[in-house]
This record gives structure tokens, C-alpha cells and sequence, in this order.
């Protein structure tokens, strides 16, 4: 156990029904009011982000995003039913073709 010359004493105020929410998950995951705000303070320090500026913002902001949509694809239901919007998708943009060859201008169903 750490010594008492390893913690500083602070006292703060806080609304009664956030003392109430925190007493509760204390109870719930029996912890201290105490401990539980000490846990939720360092991982609230754990899964703060370093805000890159500029063009490395935009560059960890898409590998964030490339990331994320590699793990969704791994599901074979989200990729089977990506797999068939794209299908759709793409064939409502390809352009239709007349018997005669020619472009037929098609936005989808009427709808009037």
C-alpha cells in the first residue's frame, strides 16, 4: 500500500447528483467514493489525445477513420451488406445504356 506522503489531501465541491452518480458506481464496482474518483481521473489522463495540428491533424484523423472501417469490414455481416449497398450503388450510377447504345439519363424512381 502507498504511503500517506505519497497523496495530497484536496477537497471540491461538486453538484449533489454527480456525488450521488459516483457513490453509486463506487458501490457498484466496490471501490471508495474516494478510489472511484481516483480511477476515473487517471483514465480520464489515459484516453486524452495529443491533437496533432495542421496536415498531421488531417493525416491521423483519416488513419483514425481507415482504422475503423478495417475492424467494421471484418464483421462478415457489415461487409457482406457494405458489399451489397456498393453493388447497388454502383448501378444506379452507372449509366443505362438504350438498346440503340445510347445514354439513358436515370435518377432512380419517380417521386411524384
Amino acid at each position: 500500500m502507498a504511503k500517506q506522503d505519497d497523496y495530497v489531501r484536496y477537497t471540491i465541491r461538486v453538484p449533489a447528483n454527480l456525488y450521488d452518480r459516483v457513490q453509486a458506481a463506487a458501490e457498484g464496482g466496490g471501490r471508495s467514493v474516494n478510489a472511484e474518483v481516483v480511477q476515473r481521473l487517471e483514465s480520464s489522463f489515459e484516453t486524452d489525445l495529443a491533437v496533432p495540428a495542421g496536415e498531421e491533424w488531417r493525416s491521423a484523423v483519416k488513419e483514425s477513420i481507415k482504422e475503423g472501417v478495417v475492424e467494421l469490414l471484418r464483421d462478415p455481416v457489415t461487409a457482406k451488406l457494405m458489399e451489397e449497398f456498393l453493388q447497388g450503388y454502383v448501378m444506379i450510377k452507372s449509366p443505362i445504356k438504350s438498346t440503340e447504345g445510347e445514354d439513358i439519363d436515370y435518377s432512380g424512381p419517380d417521386q411524384s
